[in-house]
């Protein structure tokens, strides 16, 4: 219990971190003096380039996980965390340090911290499949999309907590000073952490590892990545990165939208934590509806998957398409509400998506895996606050958002022709690991 709530509160604070631009992205750039870039025919707005920061912090953390998620496979686990944590607690305080008119310091430093806390997601999910039991792991992995949701409300609400007198644009700096903090302390209480053995759950090696003390030794090796993608439910779930780019746009802009709607910083933010609280009781109903689905249907959690993602985009559009403002108060209910039930249900694509990916990979697989998948889904997500201020207006970025949803979508359907086989595959391949083992 110890390293799964050790592990859950350094990606609580490891997403605060993420979501700490943003919400002053305004204070930000006046502070920094930040201006217009004019690059042949092309013009960048002030937005634009502070959007590139966000977007070069989410690309290298993207192209950095694929180092952590392999020495995962390959190494200790607690090592890799460590080391990475370390690295974007320390960048994260430098930040504080941040000189009046340096945005090459903030890039810089902002670069420093996505090296390091990439590594977040692939130990933590391959310490939380090691937990649980492949019926359970839907329902357990929505405690990632908690935690995932906590930080990035809390980064919204503490980044700008500290703005106001004459002095604030020093201010803004000082989230990442306490950011930067909690998570060197929580980084040394690592050292007390031990991480769960590898397969102990797995039905093939339950008994083998629990009870007659065997080490599952089998380790990430570099012919195994043309058999990963032999199983083509792992393409397809990789190629789905499409629809991380309407995310991008929503979960960074959406302070900014309602503040553009006429309503106040701290009212805009209490919006936020209204659709963020939607956007985390979400994964729970769905992430247990899809382990009971799974459970009758191997497909089930992809079907819950796809289910999710079709049935948001109605309340979604409903919301983004309907004219409100901060004066008109029913109209605002209203958009608020369905921009609720849209993410609420969206919420459930998560641990089921992140499910699928252990359900058809070998436990020495599942962290390099899942961090090919996450590398594509961060650079989607770097797209999304990068191309909204390339937008008039954000109202048009939240519509465009919705179409390339749609088109996404049909990327999840390839996979039910090949899920049912390659999670098969996977179970004849742990059984067969586990009789040769007994055997011996």
């Amino acid at each position: 219990m110890y390293q799964i709530i050790l592990y859950l509160a350094l990606i609580i604070i490891g997403y605060t971190n993420v979501a700490l631009i943003f919400p002053n992205f305004d204070v930000i750039i006046d502070d920094l003096s930040i201006q217009k870039v004019v690059i042949g025919p092309w013009t960048f707005s002030p937005t634009a380039v502070i959007g590139f920061v966000e977007t070069c912090f989410l690309i290298v953390s993207a192209i950095t996980i694929i180092f952590y998620g392999y020495y995962t496979d390959k190494k200790g686990r607690k090592k890799i965390a460590y080391f990475g944590c370390s690295i974007w607690s320390l960048a994260t305080i430098a930040i504080f340090f941040t000189p009046p008119y340096s945005y090459a310091y903030l890039l810089t430093f902002r670069l420093i911290t996505a090296l390091g806390i990439s590594c977040l997601a692939p130990v933590g999910f391959t310490i939380l499949g090691d937990m649980v039991t492949p019926k359970n792991r839907a329902k357990v992995l929505s405690f990632w999309s908690l935690a995932f949701t906590i930080g990035s409300l809390a980064g919204a609400v503490l980044a700008p907590a500290f703005i106001g007198g004459p002095t604030q644009y020093d201010q803004w700096r000082t989230p990442f000073l306490y950011v930067g903090i909690i998570a060197l302390i929580l980084t040394q209480l690592l050292l007390l952490a031990t991480p769960p053995k590898r397969a102990a759950r797995e039905r093939a090696f339950q008994e083998l590892i629990e009870y007659k003390g065997y080490e599952y030794k089998y380790q990430v090796k570099k012919s195994d990545f043309p058999v990963l993608w032999k199983r083509r439910t792992n393409l397809w779930l990789v190629i789905n990165f499409v629809d991380t780019i309407p995310s991008g746009i929503m979960v960074y802009w959406g302070i900014v939208y309602f503040k553009q709607h006429g309503f106040d910083t701290y009212t805009s933010i209490f919006l936020y934590i209204i659709l963020g609280i939607s956007i985390f009781l979400g994964p729970f109903l769905f992430g247990w509806l899809g382990d009971r689905w799974y459970r009758r249907n191997s497909k089930g959690r992809l079907l819950m998957c796809i289910l999710c993602n079709y049935l948001s985009l109605i309340p979604i559009y409903i919301a983004i398409s309907t004219p409100f403002s901060a004066e008109a108060l029913v109209a605002a209910a209203f958009v608020i509400t369905m921009f609720a039930i849209g993410l609420f249900i969206n919420g459930g694509i998560g641990p089921n998506w992140y499910s699928t990916f252990l359900d058809v990979n070998v436990p020495e697989n599942r962290g390099t895996m899942i961090s090919l998948a996450l590398m594509f889904d961060a650079i989607g997500k770097g797209i999304g606050p990068f191309i909204t201020g390339l937008f008039v207006d954000l109202q048009t970025a939240f519509l465009w958002a919705i179409v390339i949803w749609l088109i996404s979508s049909i990327f999840w359907l390839p996979a039910l022709f090949s899920i049912s086989k390659d999670i098969e595959d996977v179970d004849s391949l742990m059984a067969q690991r586990s009789k040769e083992i007994a055997s011996n």
